[in-house]
């Protein structure tokens, strides 16, 4: 009876089957290929079918031994015919032996991957049924599956435990071992065994290196010498001595508000401000946000220190101020006002004291100022001089005149005696003297109010010469009947200093609104009417704080609330998020004046850091948002390059590996984000601190780091090396 092999009892034509132009003498009839050779990606493709290729004879061991047993000569000689053709795809792909390699290896750690885990599945199904060995068996599933780089269950905590662990991790790198090399090539067991075994002990051996070395260049430099490579080609540092400059210009950076620079507010260049602003946005980019948000509270806090700022806002602040003025001004200037009209009164208590009148002197002031042809005007003036007359002028007096009296002749005069009443002349008291100054005083401020210029003009010269008249007799200059003692005229003196201090201090300047009153008896100004004359962008502004400074007499309460409601007043320029923005820099320019008579020069000095401190940082802002050419945003994009696991190639390979094209781009996804998130962060750590920057950027490799593995990768690629080294260093694996 014919088995069931017999139809292959005839070996296939040389034509027949996928393998057969490589096989026998057919290889030789073929043409010669083309003189280019096959492409790298073609040679990819065949490699991974060789290797795909080899596990699959490997599989097909047991049918080809069947085919033997039962007589299918056909069968073993087309089973036979597979070694050759990949043979033959292997001379042909001689051009490109690493393309095709990489194929070849790339297939068999592909096909072969899976076996650990089938092998590890059936240990942990089959553990929980032997017992006390079943917590032993789990672990060695768990270290099958991942090749020996897991292992199931809580870590052991002794030494003895710990060295139990591994020497259940080496089983099981020595079975998956021993399975995927054999998968590859049978006679290659043992070493893959051997290889896997080693594998777990030498990743341990190795991280325990890595950790070591991490912390000796720690030790040795302030940041990461792969970011700051990177940063140095972002900014466009491609020579020593740039770099050098970079690094003195970050290290003499000033902290102006409490909180450092970032490297972009110090250099002020496109290339270091777009940086800034590609990382900013990024997701590793933190580091950066947090320092900008920090920058801001520290300008808050740097403003507050100078004065308090009110939550309640400049309008509240203003109102509270003027409010507090006129509270404590009005009742004081009264006081000081009565304690003046007191020292007045002191001058001549005995009412000693004899003056005269100036009125030819109080006539002329009246007379020049509102002569003839004046009207509208005077009525004051004219009845000072009235007053005045009326104290010069004594009861009427007789007094006798000699007359020519005409004769019969012409030179014949006879001369009589002829009797008359005539007014005599007065001297005044203290008291009045003093109350026609207080009346004048009145008058004068009452022309000023009233805009009467003239008026106030010739009432001013009857007070200027009262007073001068005083001042003389202070001296002994007085006329007969006129008294005013030495200590009469130093008292007189001193009250005329009180009243002057209280007419700088309260009626001269803006503060002379404050006692203004209108028709009801009322204040014409309240409240931040009141504050507003004396605070205020505008020209004039440094006077009107001296004369709020002089009025409050510098009352260290009353100082600090104007300070405040100042401050306050700069905070209210922040924007809707509450960030200090250049309005707060061209207030301080705009009020300076103002500011240096209100604050003191370390504090005026205060606010002027944050004003530059805020146009550091928005200047960089400005550079980061004009791109300055595409090369400099690429340059600075390409800091968070990726270099080999960007490139498109990788997608491409790892489509063409069989049994894991769909998780493939996923996971590279993953380490993408991951590995990117990673170096994102990085340079925000660095770009968020100046002096991290420049020791970085001083310290750092001269080689680029375009070719280093992110660690990511490194951690990644490990897992991958270890699993696959059984088959990759195997003889068969390494064909």
């Amino acid at each position: 009876m014919a088995g069931p092999w017999e139809k292959y009892g005839s070996a296939p034509a040389a034509d027949d089957g996928p393998w057969a132009k490589y096989g026998g003498e057919a290889v030789a009839a073929d043409p010669a290929p083309a003189p280019e050779g096959p492409s790298k990606l073609r040679s990819f493709a065949e490699g991974a079918l060789t290797g795909a290729a080899g596990i699959g004879n490997t599989l097909l061991a047991p049918v080809k031994a069947g085919a033997k047993l039962v007589g299918a000569d056909g069968v073993v000689d087309y089973l036979d015919r597979i070694p050759e053709a990949m043979s033959g795809l292997a001379r042909d792909n001689a051009e490109n032996p690493w393309s095709f390699g990489a194929g070849k290896l790339g297939a068999e750690v592909a096909m072969t991957a899976p076996v650990g885990g089938v092998i590890g599945g059936g240990l942990a199904k089959v553990a929980p049924m032997l017992g006390r060995a079943a917590p032993v068996v789990s672990k060695l599933a768990q270290a099958t599956s991942s090749g020996g780089m897991k292992l199931g269950g809580p870590a052991a905590t002794t030494a003895l435990g710990r060295a139990g662990d591994m020497g259940l991790r080496m089983a099981g790198g020595a079975i998956n071992g021993a399975a995927t090399a054999g998968l590859v090539d049978p006679s290659s067991a043992g070493t893959g065994a051997l290889i896997g075994a080693a594998i777990p002990g030498g990743v341990a051996l190795a991280g325990k290196s890595g950790r070591i070395l991490k912390g000796m260049w720690a030790k040795a430099s302030a940041g990461d010498a792969a970011a700051a490579d990177d940063l140095a080609k972002a900014l466009g540092l491609m020579t020593p001595e740039q770099r050098s400059a970079a690094v003195q210009q970050l290290r003499s950076a000033e902290n102006m508000v409490g909180e450092s620079p970032t490297v972009a507010q110090v250099l002020q260049t496109p290339e270091a401000s777009i940086t800034q602003r590609v990382v900013y946005d990024s997701p590793g980019g933190n580091s950066l946000r947090n320092k900008i948000a920090n920058q801001n509270q520290a300008r808050l806090g740097a403003l507050a220190s100078v004065a308090p700022t009110m939550a309640t806002g400049r309008a509240e602040a203003m109102n509270d101020l003027g409010n507090a003025i006129t509270s404590r001004v009005i009742p004081e200037e009264q006081a000081i006002g009565e304690k003046i009209s007191a020292q007045y009164n002191g001058v001549d208590p005995q009412g000693a004291a004899k003056i005269k009148i100036p009125i030819d002197e109080f006539l002329a002031s009246l007379n020049k100022y509102l002569g003839k042809g004046s009207f509208g005007q005077g009525a004051d003036a004219s009845q000072a001089i009235s007053e005045a007359q009326s104290l010069a002028k004594g009861p009427l007096e007789s007094v006798t005149r000699n007359q020519l009296m005409p004769g019969k002749g012409a030179a014949k005069w006879a001369i009589q005696s002829v009797e008359s009443k005539v007014p005599g002349e007065a001297l005044a008291t203290w008291r009045e003297t003093q109350s026609l100054r207080s009346s004048l005083g009145t008058a004068i401020n009452k022309a000023g109010l009233a805009g009467n210029k003239e008026e106030k003009a010739a009432l001013t010269g009857m007070l200027s010469a009262l007073d001068s008249k005083i001042e003389a007799l202070s001296t002994g200059a007085g006329s007969a009947g006129e008294n005013f003692t030495p200590q009469m005229a130093a008292a007189w003196k001193k009250a005329n200093a009180s009243f002057a201090n209280k007419m700088g201090r309260f009626h001269t300047g803006p503060q002379a609104a404050i006692f203004r009153k209108g028709s009801d008896g009322a204040p014409l100004l309240q409240g931040g009417e009141v504050a507003a004359k004396f605070w205020g962008a505008r020209p004039g502004a440094a006077d009107d704080v001296k004369a709020f400074r002089r009025l409050v007499d510098d009352n260290p309460a009353m100082l600090g609330q104007f300070r405040s409601m100042v401050t306050t007043e700069g905070a209210g320029t922040a924007d809707a998020a509450g960030n200090l923005t250049t309005k707060f820099s061209k207030w301080v320019k705009q009020t300076l004046p103002g500011l240096r008579e209100a604050f003191e020069p370390a504090e005026v000095e205060r606010l002027q850091k944050i004003a530059a401190d805020i146009d550091r940082h928005y200047s960089a802002v400005k550079l980061g948002t004009s791109l300055g050419g595409s090369n400099t945003y690429q340059n600075s994009a390409n800091a968070l390059s990726l270099g080999l696991l960007d490139n498109p190639a990788l997608d491409k390979a790892a489509g063409m590996i069989p049994g894991i094209r769909l998780a493939a781009s996923p996971a590279l996804e993953a380490l993408r984000a991951s590995a990117r998130n990673s170096k994102a962060t990085k340079l925000s750590n660095l770009l968020s601190d100046n002096t991290a920057a420049a020791n970085a950027l001083a310290n750092a490799f001269k080689a680029s780091s375009s070719n280093r593995l992110a660690p990511a990768e490194v951690s990644e690629l490990t897992k991958l090396l270890a699993r696959s080294a059984p088959v990759a260093l195997t003889p068969s694996g390494r064909q």
